[in-house]
């Protein structure tokens, strides 16, 4: 579900996956990306697909901790 919302606003996607500071940084460029698209479309097609990527990224990231997490409690319950 993060993934869908990413693709569209990836820094709401990042502030729902616990990810302020990077989603503070990924609206600078999503910002810039829509003004990019206003004036430019190629430069702000580049900036959105880079914005999306690194959303991505960071959900991504951010659930392997978790599987790591959860692989660390079941390993120290044995």
């Amino acid at each position: 579900m993060l993934y869908f919302i990413s693709l569209f606003c990836s820094p709401l996607g990042l502030l729902l996956a616990g990810r302020p500071f990077q989603a503070v940084l990924n609206g600078l460029v999503w910002f810039a990306s829509l003004v990019g698209l206003f004036f430019m479309v190629v430069p702000g097609v580049l900036l959105w697909a880079i914005g999306v990527a690194h959303a991505f990224a960071v959900i991504n990231a951010r659930a392997a901790d978790r599987r790591a997490d959860q692989l660390a409690r079941t390993l120290r319950q044995r």
